[in-house]
């Protein structure tokens, strides 16, 4: 594995005697898991001592969805020296299984429904379907949205990376993100920045709008690929679309 560098746009303010103590809030546990992991990290040769002058980055916990705390190094501070750089997560068809694995977040006792990479897999139904909480936290950001009217242009990516990362198990994902989408395009086109306002247009809205009120009844597909009865031919161009079947002709823009 090689080191990654971090690309600074101006140097970094450092302060000659950064204090290293946690605040007074931090609870006696909280303080355990944090020393476990800085035990852990340095026995990885993850992280080395310094001294001197250096810029501070601190950590404190959150709690797990399983229980228990999990330690987090706020780089939020550092973020305005640093370019940004955007990224695709990769979705569960791009992820490919490897040698290594954690025995810590390994399901050692045989079950027919088990919680992988955000998604539920169900071997009885044999569904992908994406966890209670993943929806309800998908509803309330698309309510967020559409009650705003206006977000920044971070705020808007964020809400269609999440939406469009469901695809696996929602199949209509990636056709109520479309104006979404073409509105964040519109936006980076015109070199607006990520922290930059962007007003909500009507279509876009109505995507919002699906994600609020159709997501449930959507949410579950099959992971088996279904043998195909017919087969449909379709066109498309930047003026509209159109589709012949049987004889039957459909169009749109």
């Amino acid at each position: 594995m090689e080191e990654f560098c971090i690309t600074f746009t101006h140097p970094l303010p450092v302060q000659r005697q950064p204090s290293v103590h946690l605040p007074q809030t931090t609870t006696k546990k909280a303080r355990s898991v944090i020393d476990l992991e800085v035990r852990a990290l340095l026995a990885k040769k993850a992280i080395k001592h310094c001294h001197g002058s250096g810029f501070v980055s601190r950590l404190f916990t959150i709690p797990k969805k399983t229980g228990g705390i999990r330690p987090v190094l706020n780089l939020q501070p550092m973020n305005q020296f640093t370019k940004h750089q955007s990224f695709k997560m990769k979705t569960i068809q791009q992820t490919k299984l490897g040698f290594l694995y954690n025995v810590s977040k390994s399901q050692l006792t045989p079950t027919q429904q088990q919680d992988h990479l955000g998604f539920d897999i169900n071997t009885q139904t044999m569904c992908l379907s994406i966890p209670p909480q993943k929806v309800r936290d998908l509803c309330r950001d698309a309510l967020r949205l559409q009650k705003t009217k206006t977000c920044s242009l971070r705020h808007l990516s964020l809400f269609i990376g999440m939406a469009q990362a469901t695809t696996p198990a929602v199949s209509p994902a990636s056709l109520h993100t479309r104006k979404l989408l073409q509105l964040e395009n519109q936006a980076l086109a015109q070199g607006l920045l990520w922290t930059s306002p962007v007003r909500l247009t009507t279509s876009a809205v109505d995507d919002l709008h699906w994600w609020i009120h159709h997501l449930n009844e959507w949410n579950g597909l099959s992971f088996i690929p279904e043998t195909s009865t017919q087969e449909v031919f379709i066109d498309a161009s930047d003026q509209g679309w159109g589709i012949i079947y049987n004889n039957h002709t459909l169009k749109g823009l």
